[in-house]
């Protein structure tokens, strides 16, 4: 309505019950004294003998009167303006038509002609007994109904009878859905803003404006290509652009919908967690262009096995990730099958290009609401789920468990103990592990074994918190805090036994990072050690996975002139000869052969052969202690 007030080729001002302007046309500005703007009193704007004429009926209209007058024009003696007042529920509509006092002209009609044949919305005013007095050709053209049928005098009610029996008002009786909003309308319940859908396949908003006298006016809008452009960015806020799957956010919202309109003691679902295995060797072996057709073929296939109608819905969480909502009966055997059906569908190979690619899949399965009550916590638990199976051998399932949330929960803990304490200086101290010479039987040596004791998880074993320091990133702190104290304590022994040596565990995570080799020559120097009687540990697995940093670093601690030694040699089944392309210096045999050369067999012969063979390549070798009592891990 403002903008058809703002355009109006003649002077038009709308004011509030506090006689403020609230719209006005752009030419109100040659009937005022000052420019006017949007909320300003109406008495600052006016020339004041045109406001002192126009006061009294100003007040009375917006008490509920409607007036019409003669303003003298403030600067013409043969001008005047012939001004009506009409009264609206919110204060008052002034309208000004400049006339001569000799020949002047109504221009009432051609001024409305004009200005409904120039805006872009469609027009229609009905009077207090609802019937069509005025329309615009816009709204002739808008298709609500045949534009033949507009007539002046037509009824609103045989309007809406005609729009009801096109559908555009939907499904139903036309004859109620006509009567109901001609009912609404004669009660001022009607909706002020409302769509309507002609055959057009066009969207038309309407917006309906009571007039004080009983009458209305109405405004159409064709906001078709603005709804489209809403649907479109709400698709992509809740779709995935490459599969056109639901994303994360669409799921949640759809996983929530489904856990609120659930029956109790009802039929649940279930919810599957589902990675491709090692999907970015695709990517790496083919390139992006394939992997993307392997997910948009997995898509397909993945929402072949659903029922959309029941409430089934399958996602991508992003990259190889996808969630799919299953209902089901219920049944563990019904859903196995089903999960097995997945695993078979996805493992079918893909042709891409006459390409064929193989892949396999792994998932995890939560069920509601036995696995829990809310969205966040399904996909949760279904997600560790997942994980399990990934570690039993990949292209499997496997399902929620109450023990297995419970390592989940140790596993949390444990990160947010290790965090605090790494943070608060706590509990972590070492435990130094003699180790003898066999020739002289003495110590010579001891390896420095990190431990930890924590006031709320008690003594913690290493084969505990190392892999969880080493999945979480918090083994590069833990690890330099091991450095740390064991030069520190190889300080202090050094003052008296200058010869005595110490070895130190390094995780493979440290080993590859380009700046441990300088770490490591800070750490000498800052503690004046003798590099020769440090002795850096690094296990058999970290040179099988090694990379060229691997290789470089430990060449370069070896430059520093300190010892290299291979730990738990036997559990990787690297070769001695795969060994010697590294600097190493001693080899420590793992203490699981070294525990059964009692019972002699091919342990002892194994033992034999690699300490003959240790010997041949100048490597000293070092036998990993073995006790019948359990100890914490990691000692010798």
């Amino acid at each position: 309505m403002e903008y058809i007030i703002k355009n109006m080729p003649g002077i038009l001002v709308a004011l509030d019950l506090q006689q403020r302007v609230k719209a006005m046309s752009d030419e109100f500005s040659n009937f005022c004294v000052t420019p006017p703007t949007i909320g300003a009193s109406i008495d600052s704007v006016l020339h004041s003998d045109v406001y002192l004429s126009l006061q009294s009926y100003i007040e009375k209209s917006i008490a509920g009167q409607s007036f019409q007058c003669v303003v003298n024009h403030p600067s013409s003696a043969t001008s005047f303006y012939h001004v009506k007042i009409n009264a609206t529920d919110q204060g008052c509509i002034i309208l000004a038509h400049l006339r001569e006092r000799e020949g002047a002209r109504d221009v009432q009609q051609e001024f409305l002609r004009v200005t409904f044949d120039t805006i872009d919305q469609g027009v229609t005013i009905y009077n207090e007994n609802l019937e069509l007095v005025a329309w615009n050709k816009v709204y002739e053209s808008m298709g609500i109904f045949p534009p033949h049928l507009i007539r002046y005098g037509m009824p609103l009610l045989e309007a809406y009878r005609l729009i009801a029996g096109a559908g555009v008002l939907g499904p139903g009786d036309p004859e109620e859905l006509a009567q109901s909003h001609i009912t609404r309308i004669k009660t001022k319940k009607m909706v002020k803003v409302e769509d309507l859908f002609p055959s057009t396949g066009r969207i038309i908003q309407i917006n309906r404006y009571y007039l004080s006298g009983g009458g209305m006016c109405a405004t159409f809008t064709d906001v078709t290509e603005q709804r489209n452009i809403q649907r479109a960015l709400s698709y992509q806020a809740t779709h995935d652009h490459l599969t056109g799957l639901a994303n994360r956010q669409h799921f949640l919202n759809h996983c929530d919908a489904m856990i609120a309109k659930a029956l109790p003691g009802g039929d649940g679902f279930f919810v599957l967690f589902l990675d491709l295995d090692r999907f970015k060797q695709v990517n790496d072996a083919h390139g992006h262009p394939v992997g993307d057709a392997v997910l948009k073929s997995c898509t397909e296939r993945l929402k072949s096995l659903i029922n959309p109608q029941q409430g089934d819905m399958v996602a991508r969480l992003g990259g190889d990730e996808f969630l799919i909502l299953v209902h089901s009966g219920a049944k563990m055997q019904d859903i196995s099958t089903f999960a097995n059906t997945v695993l078979a569908s996805v493992a079918e190979p893909y042709v891409v290009d006459r390409l064929r690619v193989y892949i396999s899949a792994s998932m995890g399965i939560a069920q509601f609401p036995g696995d829990g009550r809310v969205s966040h916590d399904l996909i949760s638990h279904a997600d560790a789920a997942m994980y399990q199976s990934k570690m039993k051998g990949r292209n499997a399932f496997d399902f929620y468990s109450l023990a297995l949330g419970d390592s989940i929960n140790r596993a949390g803990k444990l990160v947010t103990e290790m965090r605090y304490d790494l943070e608060h200086n706590g509990d972590f101290y070492l435990d130094f592990q003699p180790i003898a010479s066999l020739t002289t039987g003495k110590v010579v040596a001891a390896e420095a074994l990190l431990r930890w004791r924590n006031p709320s998880l008690g003594e913690v074993s290493p084969l505990e918190f190392i892999p969880c320091a080493e999945s979480s990133g918090h083994i590069i702190v833990l690890g330099m805090l091991a450095l740390d104290r064991s030069l520190a304590t190889l300080n202090r022994i050094n003052k008296w036994n200058p010869n005595f040596k110490v070895n130190i565990n390094v995780s493979p995570l440290q080993v590859r990072r380009e700046d441990f080799v300088e770490t490591l020559r800070k750490y000498i120097s800052k503690y004046d050690i003798h590099s020769p009687n440090i002795t850096i540990e690094i296990t058999e697995s970290c040179i099988i996975h090694d990379s060229d940093e691997v290789r470089q670093n430990l060449f370069a601690i070896r430059k520093l002139g300190c010892e290299l030694a291979i730990d738990d040699f036997g559990t990787g089944y690297a070769s001695l000869s795969y060994i010697r392309k590294h600097p190493f210096t001693k080899l420590k045999i793992d203490q699981s052969y070294i525990g059964a050369i009692a019972e002699g067999g091919e342990h002892a012969v194994l033992v034999r052969a690699i300490t003959e063979m240790a010997g041949a390549f100048a490597l000293q070798t070092i036998a990993e202690g073995y006790r019948q009592q359990p100890s914490s891990a990691g000692e010798h």
